[in-house]
């Protein structure tokens, strides 16, 4: 099927083809010369409940990680990857922290709720602080990819209410929490979605890039994928 530059088919991506947003027309008052704007009807209508199954969620990872995923056909909680970009601390924190009775963040893959993660952010402006490795603060934003996946392409995943390597992070299994988490604008960018042990890359429906080359890199490693170059994901 053709595709566009970013990896989407012909017609479905929003930057080759934008939508055209229509002004509403402008209506004359009654006994008035001049033209006036409509006043805007109040929408009564109920707001449609979140279809959580089709969530994305992003895995952040460097390109260079990408050959040992491949190879274990996973993306796998607790290795040791070949560039890590989180800090000893970090390692640490959430190796020590509890996301499920008896078994600890690190012990899951973790994804975020929104390319806006505060932490996606942070790796993009520079991974500033103690919690980023050296690594991470001499890597350019389009070193990264973004692995997504969809909620229901996730087995028994745990949603986190914050970063969760924080003390007073709420864990919890299933949907619910996930949907109140994005209903919360607050709480949304600091979020994680852990899943245990593993995550099969026959989940993962799209990969997102910065540029070209990445694109060809990701394409000669698993050809299965969809990888889709959108360089907002990766703008600082």
């Amino acid at each position: 099927m053709p595709e566009c530059i970013h990896g989407l088919e012909a017609g479905s991506c929003d930057l080759c083809n934008p939508t055209i947003r229509l002004e509403p027309p402008r209506v004359a008052a009654a006994g008035s010369t001049g033209t006036r704007r409509a006043a805007p009807k109040r929408d009564i209508t109920p707001k449609r409940l979140v279809d959580v199954n089709v969530q994305r969620l992003f895995h952040v990872t460097h390109v260079r990680n990408l050959p040992a995923i491949v190879e274990a056909e996973a993306l796998v909680a607790g290795v040791d990857p070949e560039v890590d970009l989180s800090s000893a601390v970090t390692r640490e924190l959430r190796r020590s922290a509890e996301a499920t009775p008896g078994r600890s963040v690190a012990q899951h893959v973790p994804f975020y709720l929104t390319p806006d993660a505060e932490r996606w952010t942070a790796l993009r402006e520079g991974a500033k602080g103690s919690t980023w490795s050296r690594a991470a603060r001499s890597a350019s934003p389009s070193d990264f990819i973004a692995l997504v996946a969809t909620w229901a392409d996730l087995t028994d995943a745990v949603v986190a209410d914050d970063d969760a390597a924080g003390s007073r992070t709420r864990f919890e299994p299933g949907e619910g929490l996930l949907r109140r988490v994005l209903r919360d604008e607050e709480r949304l960018p600091r979020a994680e979605v852990l899943v245990p042990d593993r995550v099969p890359l026959s989940a993962i429906s799209i990969v997102g890039v910065a540029n070209i080359k990445v694109r060809d890199t990701v394409r000669e490693l698993w050809d299965d994928w969809r990888v889709m170059v959108y360089p907002p994901w990766f703008l600082v």
